[in-house]
């Protein structure tokens, strides 16, 4: 069994998380593709989310990936590629 919300969340960690709250190696490597993929990658946990699916919303907010402030560090971050 694996939960599709932390391996997403662990997913966008791996790209963009950082323990700083900044991007993390998004940051340091930002092109078009990344841009693209963390675009899409907010878009699934979204989609996750929508329901409302309360479950899912508290495994964001609770994951050990710190998933929320990945979330508002690319949201308050500028991402030009």
């Amino acid at each position: 069994n694996y939960n599709l919300v932390c391996e997403t969340l662990k997913f966008l960690d791996a790209v963009c998380g950082s323990q700083t709250g900044l991007l993390g190696l998004l940051g340091n490597y930002i092109n078009e593709d990344k841009v693209d993929l963390t675009n899409q990658t907010l878009i699934t946990l979204t989609e996750y989310c929508q329901g409302p699916c309360h479950d899912n919303q508290d495994a964001i907010v609770n994951h050990e990936s710190n998933g929320i402030d990945i979330i508002i560090a690319i949201v308050l971050n500028d991402m030009t590629p």
